[in-house]
Order: structure tokens, then sequence, then C-alpha cells
């Protein structure tokens, strides 16, 4: 009887670490420099104006900031070893006002690579993000297709097409930002 009770309390103990070790096994944290060199690249003022550019079309640039980091999951929720998400916020001054903000989530793999982005919250009452810069690229499609007319891949010179095509201000800035990415 005393060796089943043993048995049965050595079984507790080990459900009782193996689950204590599964509570604390999650996806790795984003390594730091991968952040700070995302965030660099981000927030380089040229490169805050272009994306600001593509947003909001014809809005006057007032400044740039990293609001927050994330760790971004897969389709079943999972957290991706490695993988974060940077919102960052545009301040920005239009027709109506000169205190206006929009957010943007850039999404980047485990080796700190850009390779999409998501429009998030904004004050603009007039256009949704991006909603302008269809025009405008619909103005300047052989200047697109010329940035990549050399370009060896055969994939990026496909999206570019599809992008202009369907006028997709994001897909553009999304093959600009990773064109650009050093």
């Amino acid at each position: 009887m005393l060796s089943h009770v043993t048995q049965l309390v050595r079984l507790l103990v080990v459900l009782l670490v193996a689950s204590a070790l599964a509570g604390r096994a999650t996806a790795a944290e984003p390594d730091q420099k991968l952040l700070n060199a995302a965030q660099s690249f981000l927030e380089n003022e040229g490169r805050a104006k272009a994306v600001l550019d593509f947003a909001h079309f014809g809005a006057t640039y007032r400044g740039v900031e990293t609001r927050f980091y994330q760790k971004v999951v897969d389709e079943k929720n999972r957290e991706i070893a490695g993988y974060f998400a940077l919102t960052v916020r545009y301040y920005w001054a239009g027709l109506l006002s000169d205190d206006e903000h929009t957010d943007v989530v850039f999404f980047f793999d485990n080796r700190g690579r850009f390779y999409a982005l998501r429009s998030g919250d904004s004050t603009s009452k007039v256009f949704k993000p991006f909603e302008l810069a269809k025009a405008v690229v619909g103005l300047t499609k052989e200047v697109i297709r010329a940035a990549v007319k050399d370009s060896s891949d055969k994939q990026m010179k496909e999206l570019v097409e599809t992008a202009i095509t369907n006028v997709d201000a994001e897909a553009l800035l999304r093959l600009k930002l990773i064109l650009e990415q050093p």
C-alpha cells in the first residue's frame, strides 16, 4: 500500500514540475539589437515621410514615434519565435487639422527583416490610411515599374505588377521598404 502511495506522490511531483515548465515555455523574445535596428529603420526621417506620403498623401509630416512592440502569432494563435511587430505613430497635419496621427504596424521576421504592414488607428476623418495614395499610384505606374526593371527577382516584378494593377498602395509601400532595408 505504501509503495502505491509513494508512486502516486512521485507521479504528482513529476506532473507538477512538467506543468510548471510547460507554463514557462514561450516563444523566444526578439533580439533587442533587431528591435533597435527595425526601430531606427522606421524612424529614419526620410523614410517616415515616405510612409506618411503613402498613408496620407499631401499631409504635412510632424514627427514619428515607435509606440510599442508585440510578438507575432500564427493562424492558430501560437507565438512565432523571434518574430515581432512594431506599432509606429506618424504625426501629421492635414487640411482640416494640425493635430492628426496615424498608426501603422510593421512586421519583422526572426532575422529582423521587414515583411508586412497593416494600417492601425487614425484620427483622419476624411480619408482612410492609404486611400488617397491609390490615385497617385495610377499616375506613377511607369516610374514604379522602372524601379524594379533591372531586378533579377521575378517574384518582386510580379508583386510590383500586381500592386500596380490592383492599385495597392500598401503593397507598394511594402515593396519599397523591403528594397530599402539593409
